[in-house]
């Protein structure tokens, strides 16, 4: 499989998270609960997994076709540069997903606190709209952060591929 092949397979599993969680958050009820907020993040794991065994594959296949012409310093700055890249993609996906579990877990604790001040059934309804409204909140604004970083790393990854296919075929 060419370079080429396989970044296009890596943004197509991009465009598959964005649309998953496109998806997610479109198809949230009114009424909304947890189980979309961890289908959520299950789905945005098993991207990253995805995404994760496409970079190590354009990777091989880079470095076979460089080490095939032997050339030891373009494959070992390539290496270095999609190392750099994909822990700085991991490090930035994996403090969005932090974030976005903490702020989970304070609408949750802020619930919890104000199921002590309930009195009646009302009450716990209103408590429990207010906490899902929240939800919903923090879900919006956490796929939202995720698209936009994730479309700011598929530039990333599509200038270094184009970057490193220049270098392959000898445009310097």
């Amino acid at each position: 499989m060419q370079p080429a092949d396989l970044f296009k397979q890596w943004t197509d599993l991009v465009s598959q998270f964005n649309s998953n969680q496109n998806n997610v958050f479109a198809n949230l009820p009114q009424g909304f609960n947890l189980a979309s907020v961890a289908q959520t993040i299950k789905t945005t794991m098993q991207t990253l997994d995805d995404v994760q065994k496409a970079n190590s594959s354009l990777l091989d296949n880079l470095l076979k076709k460089q080490l095939s012409s032997a050339n030891l310093e373009v494959t070992a700055t390539a290496v270095k540069e999609l190392t750099e890249l994909n822990t700085n993609t991991f490090q930035i996906l994996t403090q969005l997903q932090l974030k976005a579990l903490n702020s989970y877990a304070g609408v949750v604790s802020d619930y919890v606190k104000n199921l002590e001040n309930v009195r009646t059934a009302n009450d716990v309804a209103a408590a429990q709209g207010e906490m899902f409204s929240q939800l919903q909140e923090k879900v919006k604004d956490n796929t939202g952060q995720m698209i936009q970083t994730l479309t700011a790393i598929q530039a990333s990854g599509k200038a270094w591929t184009e970057k490193m296919l220049d270098l392959a075929s000898g445009n310097n």
